[in-house]
């Protein structure tokens, strides 16, 4: 259930792990990249939304992680 939940929200969902490889990303990422959920999973997030995006959020990621 949780995960046609989540499919269904117009917003991006994701579980991403300390080290910063996501878990799960809901089906807003696969429209939103034009790519299949399982080539997102297990990649690190730079890697799937490119190094220029990931420096605007890298302070807010580091801040997240740091508690």
């Amino acid at each position: 259930r949780l995960k046609t939940i989540t499919d269904n929200l117009p917003a991006f969902v994701a579980y991403i792990d300390v080290e910063g490889c996501y878990r799960f990303a809901n089906r807003f990422y696969e429209d939103w990249f034009n790519c299949p959920i399982d080539q997102i999973v297990g990649r690190h997030i730079k890697d799937v939304i490119g190094p220029d995006n990931f420096s605007v959020i890298s302070e807010s990621h580091r801040r997240v992680l740091s508690g």
